[in-house]
Protein backbone atom coordinates (compact mmCIF):
# COMPACT_ATOMS: atom_id res chain seq x y z
CA UNK A 1 0.00 0.00 0.00
CA UNK A 2 1.41 3.12 -0.53
CA UNK A 3 0.23 6.55 1.33
CA UNK A 4 0.01 9.86 -0.10
CA UNK A 5 0.03 12.86 2.70
CA UNK A 6 -2.13 16.10 2.98
CA UNK A 7 -2.89 18.91 5.35
CA UNK A 8 -5.89 20.00 3.04
CA UNK A 9 -8.68 17.90 4.18
CA UNK A 10 -12.81 19.29 3.79
CA UNK A 11 -16.00 18.33 3.21
CA UNK A 12 -15.48 14.88 2.30
CA UNK A 13 -12.49 16.04 0.38
CA UNK A 14 -9.12 15.65 -0.04
CA UNK A 15 -6.41 17.64 -2.32
CA UNK A 16 -2.82 16.04 -2.24
CA UNK A 17 0.10 18.82 -2.71
CA UNK A 18 2.10 19.10 -5.86
CA UNK A 19 4.89 16.99 -4.97
CA UNK A 20 2.09 14.90 -3.74
CA UNK A 21 -0.07 14.58 -6.83
CA UNK A 22 2.89 14.06 -8.94
CA UNK A 23 4.27 11.07 -7.05
CA UNK A 24 0.92 9.87 -7.72
CA UNK A 25 0.10 10.53 -10.90
CA UNK A 26 3.15 10.52 -12.65
CA UNK A 27 5.52 8.26 -11.58
CA UNK A 28 2.92 5.33 -9.90
CA UNK A 29 0.66 6.36 -12.66
CA UNK A 30 -2.85 6.42 -10.69
CA UNK A 31 -5.73 7.53 -12.75
CA UNK A 32 -8.88 8.83 -11.84
CA UNK A 33 -11.33 6.50 -9.89
CA UNK A 34 -8.26 4.65 -8.58
CA UNK A 35 -8.01 3.97 -5.00
CA UNK A 36 -5.53 5.95 -3.02
CA UNK A 37 -5.03 6.34 0.75
CA UNK A 38 -3.76 9.73 1.78
CA UNK A 39 -2.67 10.22 5.82
CA UNK A 40 -3.15 13.77 8.10
CA UNK A 41 -0.23 13.08 10.16
CA UNK A 42 -2.16 12.83 13.27
CA UNK A 43 -3.35 9.32 12.99
CA UNK A 44 -6.30 9.55 10.12
CA UNK A 45 -5.88 6.71 7.25
CA UNK A 46 -8.45 8.02 4.30
CA UNK A 47 -9.17 5.59 1.87
CA UNK A 48 -10.03 7.92 -1.21
CA UNK A 49 -11.28 7.61 -4.91
CA UNK A 50 -8.89 9.71 -6.66
CA UNK A 51 -11.26 12.38 -8.65
CA UNK A 52 -8.92 14.31 -10.76
CA UNK A 53 -5.37 14.69 -11.78
CA UNK A 54 -4.34 18.35 -12.13
CA UNK A 55 -1.68 19.98 -10.49
CA UNK A 56 -3.21 18.99 -6.97
CA UNK A 57 -5.65 15.99 -7.27
CA UNK A 58 -8.64 15.85 -5.68
CA UNK A 59 -9.66 12.87 -3.79
CA UNK A 60 -13.02 11.69 -2.41
CA UNK A 61 -13.08 9.80 1.12
CA UNK A 62 -14.93 6.58 1.40
CA UNK A 63 -13.79 5.46 4.79
CA UNK A 64 -11.42 7.02 7.43
CA UNK A 65 -9.66 4.96 9.99
CA UNK A 66 -8.09 6.66 13.23
CA UNK A 67 -5.08 6.28 15.43
CA UNK A 68 -2.86 4.36 12.83
CA UNK A 69 0.46 3.44 14.27
CA UNK A 70 -0.68 4.19 17.46
CA UNK A 71 2.00 4.24 20.15
CA UNK A 72 1.55 3.27 23.93
CA UNK A 73 4.25 6.20 24.69
CA UNK A 74 5.25 9.72 23.55
CA UNK A 75 8.54 10.04 22.58
CA UNK A 76 10.61 13.70 22.45
CA UNK A 77 14.06 12.92 20.96
CA UNK A 78 16.66 16.40 22.25
CA UNK A 79 19.25 15.16 20.27
CA UNK A 80 22.67 17.90 19.03
CA UNK A 81 22.89 17.96 15.62
CA UNK A 82 25.88 16.16 14.30
CA UNK A 83 29.12 17.57 12.39
CA UNK A 84 28.27 15.04 9.30
CA UNK A 85 24.38 16.10 8.80
CA UNK A 86 24.15 12.83 6.75
CA UNK A 87 24.20 10.79 9.77
CA UNK A 88 21.63 13.00 11.63
CA UNK A 89 19.07 12.78 8.48
CA UNK A 90 20.09 8.84 8.93
CA UNK A 91 19.05 8.65 12.66
CA UNK A 92 15.87 10.90 11.76
CA UNK A 93 15.04 8.93 9.34
CA UNK A 94 14.98 5.26 11.10
CA UNK A 95 13.98 6.78 14.35
CA UNK A 96 10.92 7.55 12.41
CA UNK A 97 10.24 4.30 11.29
CA UNK A 98 10.32 3.02 14.80
CA UNK A 99 8.56 5.62 15.63
CA UNK A 100 8.98 8.95 17.89
CA UNK A 101 6.63 11.84 18.28
CA UNK A 102 9.16 15.06 18.04
CA UNK A 103 12.68 15.99 17.50
CA UNK A 104 14.45 18.81 18.93
CA UNK A 105 17.89 19.68 17.56
CA UNK A 106 19.60 21.12 20.61
CA UNK A 107 22.82 23.25 20.02
CA UNK A 108 25.44 22.40 23.12
CA UNK A 109 28.69 24.57 24.51
CA UNK A 110 29.99 22.11 22.35
CA UNK A 111 28.39 21.35 19.31
CA UNK A 112 30.82 21.83 15.99
CA UNK A 113 27.16 22.12 13.35
CA UNK A 114 24.57 24.93 15.46
CA UNK A 115 22.41 25.20 12.04
CA UNK A 116 19.89 22.86 10.74
CA UNK A 117 17.87 23.14 7.81
CA UNK A 118 13.99 22.15 9.42
CA UNK A 119 12.16 21.55 5.90
CA UNK A 120 14.62 18.89 4.50
CA UNK A 121 14.40 17.23 8.08
CA UNK A 122 10.33 17.24 7.97
CA UNK A 123 10.92 15.79 4.17
CA UNK A 124 12.67 13.25 5.36
CA UNK A 125 10.82 12.69 8.36
CA UNK A 126 7.26 12.53 5.81
CA UNK A 127 9.38 9.84 3.02
CA UNK A 128 9.76 7.52 6.69
CA UNK A 129 6.30 7.83 8.28
CA UNK A 130 4.46 7.06 4.52
CA UNK A 131 7.56 4.28 3.89
CA UNK A 132 6.90 2.67 7.22
CA UNK A 133 3.04 2.71 7.26
CA UNK A 134 2.64 5.25 9.98
CA UNK A 135 0.09 8.12 10.10
CA UNK A 136 1.46 9.98 12.88
CA UNK A 137 4.35 12.47 11.45
CA UNK A 138 6.70 13.60 14.01
CA UNK A 139 6.91 17.06 14.54
CA UNK A 140 10.51 18.94 13.80
CA UNK A 141 11.40 21.86 16.41
CA UNK A 142 13.44 24.37 15.33
CA UNK A 143 17.10 24.36 17.09
CA UNK A 144 17.44 25.57 20.68
CA UNK A 145 20.24 25.40 23.15
CA UNK A 146 20.24 23.31 25.95
CA UNK A 147 20.43 25.97 28.58
CA UNK A 148 17.08 27.60 26.71
CA UNK A 149 15.36 23.65 26.12
CA UNK A 150 16.05 22.91 30.19
CA UNK A 151 14.70 26.72 30.78
CA UNK A 152 11.49 25.08 29.10
CA UNK A 153 11.48 22.10 30.55
CA UNK A 154 11.34 23.70 34.07
CA UNK A 155 8.64 26.12 33.08
CA UNK A 156 6.44 23.24 31.64
CA UNK A 157 6.62 21.55 34.73
CA UNK A 158 5.58 24.23 36.87
CA UNK A 159 2.66 24.83 34.97
CA UNK A 160 2.02 20.75 35.11
CA UNK A 161 2.27 21.91 38.77
CA UNK A 162 -0.16 24.90 38.72
CA UNK A 163 -2.80 23.32 36.81
CA UNK A 164 -2.92 19.85 39.15
CA UNK A 165 -3.28 22.46 42.04
CA UNK A 166 -5.98 24.37 40.41
CA UNK A 167 -8.18 21.68 39.04
CA UNK A 168 -7.44 19.60 41.93
CA UNK A 169 -6.66 16.68 39.62
CA UNK A 170 -3.59 14.43 41.15
CA UNK A 171 -0.62 14.83 38.51
CA UNK A 172 1.63 10.73 38.12
CA UNK A 173 5.43 11.44 38.58
CA UNK A 174 5.88 8.57 36.21
CA UNK A 175 3.81 10.17 33.46
CA UNK A 176 7.10 12.38 32.38
CA UNK A 177 10.14 10.78 32.45
CA UNK A 178 12.88 12.73 31.41
CA UNK A 179 16.94 11.30 30.61
CA UNK A 180 20.38 12.32 29.74
CA UNK A 181 22.75 10.33 28.13
CA UNK A 182 26.58 11.51 28.66
CA UNK A 183 29.77 10.14 28.95
CA UNK A 184 30.76 12.18 32.49
CA UNK A 185 31.47 10.25 35.68
CA UNK A 186 27.94 9.77 37.46
CA UNK A 187 25.87 7.44 39.47
CA UNK A 188 23.60 6.01 36.14
CA UNK A 189 21.07 3.14 35.34
CA UNK A 190 20.40 1.51 31.74
CA UNK A 191 17.61 3.39 29.60
CA UNK A 192 15.46 -0.21 30.66
CA UNK A 193 15.69 0.74 34.76
CA UNK A 194 14.87 3.76 34.56
CA UNK A 195 11.78 2.92 32.62
CA UNK A 196 10.55 -0.28 34.61
CA UNK A 197 11.73 1.79 37.72
CA UNK A 198 8.83 4.11 36.66
CA UNK A 199 6.29 1.21 36.10
CA UNK A 200 6.41 2.02 32.32
CA UNK A 201 7.31 -1.21 30.81
CA UNK A 202 4.78 -3.61 29.03
CA UNK A 203 6.35 -6.51 30.98
CA UNK A 204 5.37 -8.96 33.78
CA UNK A 205 7.94 -6.96 35.91
CA UNK A 206 5.75 -3.95 36.54
CA UNK A 207 2.24 -4.49 38.84
CA UNK A 208 -1.21 -3.87 37.35
CA UNK A 209 -1.35 -0.62 39.70
CA UNK A 210 1.98 0.59 37.94
CA UNK A 211 0.93 0.32 34.34
CA UNK A 212 -2.72 2.57 35.29
CA UNK A 213 -0.90 5.37 37.38
CA UNK A 214 2.11 5.36 34.50
CA UNK A 215 -0.72 5.59 31.42
CA UNK A 216 0.75 6.52 28.42
CA UNK A 217 4.41 7.73 29.33
CA UNK A 218 5.73 10.86 27.75
CA UNK A 219 9.62 10.16 27.48
CA UNK A 220 11.83 13.26 26.98
CA UNK A 221 15.89 11.85 26.00
CA UNK A 222 18.91 13.82 25.75
CA UNK A 223 21.65 13.39 23.63
CA UNK A 224 24.53 15.48 23.30
CA UNK A 225 26.84 16.33 20.56
CA UNK A 226 30.75 14.62 19.31
CA UNK A 227 31.95 16.27 22.33
CA UNK A 228 29.54 15.68 24.44
CA UNK A 229 27.43 17.81 27.11
CA UNK A 230 29.26 20.46 28.39
CA UNK A 231 29.32 19.98 32.96
CA UNK A 232 27.39 22.83 33.11
CA UNK A 233 24.92 21.44 31.16
CA UNK A 234 24.95 18.42 32.93
CA UNK A 235 23.94 20.00 36.15
CA UNK A 236 21.33 22.22 34.54
CA UNK A 237 19.84 18.55 33.20
CA UNK A 238 20.13 17.53 36.62
CA UNK A 239 18.56 20.82 38.15
CA UNK A 240 15.77 20.46 36.15
CA UNK A 241 14.86 16.84 36.80
CA UNK A 242 16.33 14.62 33.80
CA UNK A 243 18.36 11.31 35.14
CA UNK A 244 21.35 10.31 33.94
CA UNK A 245 21.49 6.63 31.91
CA UNK A 246 23.97 4.59 30.80
CA UNK A 247 23.15 3.02 26.90
CA UNK A 248 26.31 0.30 27.25
CA UNK A 249 30.02 0.28 27.67
CA UNK A 250 30.88 1.06 23.91
CA UNK A 251 31.57 4.40 22.70
CA UNK A 252 28.47 5.48 20.58
CA UNK A 253 28.08 7.81 18.02
CA UNK A 254 25.69 10.70 18.23
CA UNK A 255 23.23 8.97 15.94
CA UNK A 256 24.20 5.67 17.24
CA UNK A 257 23.56 6.06 20.65
CA UNK A 258 19.99 8.25 19.54
CA UNK A 259 18.35 5.09 18.00
CA UNK A 260 19.72 2.87 20.51
CA UNK A 261 17.57 4.77 22.86
CA UNK A 262 14.58 4.69 20.09
CA UNK A 263 14.59 1.15 19.27
CA UNK A 264 15.22 0.21 23.44
CA UNK A 265 12.07 1.65 24.04
CA UNK A 266 10.10 0.23 21.05
CA UNK A 267 10.58 -3.04 22.02
CA UNK A 268 10.18 -1.99 25.79
CA UNK A 269 6.66 -1.03 24.85
CA UNK A 270 5.77 -3.16 22.28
Amino acid sequence: MELFYSKNIADGRIILPEDETRHCVKVLRNKPGDTVYVIDGYGGLYRCKLLGAGKEAECEIAEKSVGIGKKKYSLTMAVCPTKNIERYEWFLEKATEFGIDKLVPLISEHSIRTRIKRERLEAIALSATKQSLKAYLPVIEDEITVADFLKGQKISDLSVNKNSRITGEKQSDSSIIKLIAHCEEAEKISLRSALNNRGCLGNAESSNADKESCGKPHIIIMIGPEGDFSKKEIELAADAGFSAITLGTARLRVETAALAAVTEIYFSKS
